[in-house]
């Protein structure tokens, strides 16, 4: 395999040291290493601009955005440029997560135990993510659709005592995609600034071959897993995203029990005048296709 990396940081220096360090210590190394900075501003353009000087066992790449696209912009940003470096493989992670050493051999290993037939029809491998709690099983999800709607279901940590699960739904951290399914799917959507926009994709390259992921390839996150988000502007991207994808590549009464739910929990868990308000915009934005940022909402 001959896989290039992109990662995508924003002001989060002292991890991204640390994320830079575990690409140098693979046993597999990647052909290249490509770092989109998000328009940071604490330091790391600065630091960047030295490492990118430094003698390593890779090709060092750095882009600097003139503004924070969001995770989605970057890892769009960072995926065409990565199509230019003749890489087969491109491998997708944030700042701050840090694949084990022996992360990429597995994927080598496995992909290689594999027939020819059996290769052609993997699209995407991804690894185990696990936090400072343990198992992190949101970044990996499975897809169970029934008449009323399309139920995201995590891995469990006795899916993990498998080599390798099949998937639907997974997260840009540590998430390897084949270089012609990226040609023929296309880029992440740039527009969705954050939140979803990985889990669009993974429909969207799902469409063309199996996702698989390997239970002994793991990425450490450095975070706290948290499904409810404390309200805040981000949450406008949570809903408006998600409930695009779900109008974009499911049934109509689907879309509508996800509506529900979204209702269900602003009620339950927020329920002010500034988180409906957030939430009937996101809907009509969805339903628009209204994307992009929304100076309403930023960072």
């Amino acid at each position: 395999m001959n896989i290039g990396v992109v990662i995508v940081t924003y002001n989060r220096l002292e991890k991204l040291k640390k994320c830079l360090t575990a690409y140098e210590k693979q046993t597999f190394l990647p052909a290249f290493l490509l770092i989109i900075d998000n328009h940071s501003t604490d330091g790391t353009a600065e630091y960047l601009d030295q490492w990118a000087k430094t003698a390593a066992p890779f090709p060092k790449h750095v882009r600097h955005s003139s503004s924070n696209t969001g995770g989605a912009g970057g890892f769009s940003q960072g995926i065409q440029a990565a199509l230019t470096l003749n890489s087969d493989w491109i491998w997708l992670s944030d700042d701050d997560a840090y694949p084990a050493a022996n992360c990429l051999e597995v994927m080598d290993s496995y992909y290689s135990s594999l027939s020819e037939n059996q290769q052609s029809q993997i699209v995407s491998l991804c690894g185990k993510v696990v936090d400072n709690n343990g198992l992190s099983p949101l970044h990996r999800r499975k897809l169970r659709r029934s008449f009323l709607q399309c139920k995201e279901i995590p891995l469990n940590p006795s899916d993990y005592n498998m080599e390798a699960n099949e998937i639907a739904l997974f997260s840009f951290v540590g998430t390897l995609i084949r270089s012609d399914a990226i040609r023929r799917a296309g880029l992440p959507i740039a527009d969705f600034f954050i939140f979803y926009d990985d889990s669009e994709y993974s429909l969207r390259i799902g469409n063309l071959g199996k996702i698989i992921c390997l239970s002994e390839a793991v990425i450490l996150h450095d975070s706290l897993e948290n499904t409810i988000l404390p309200y805040s502007w981000k949450n406008y991207y949570m809903f408006r995203n998600k409930l695009y994808t779900y109008g974009r590549y499911f049934k109509k009464r689907q879309w509508v029990t996800e509506y529900i739910k979204h209702l269900y929990m602003i009620a339950k868990f927020y329920n002010t005048f500034s988180s409906w308000k957030q939430f009937w915009r996101a809907t009509r934005d969805a339903l628009s296709g209204c994307l992009g940022i929304d100076d309403r909402y930023l960072p």
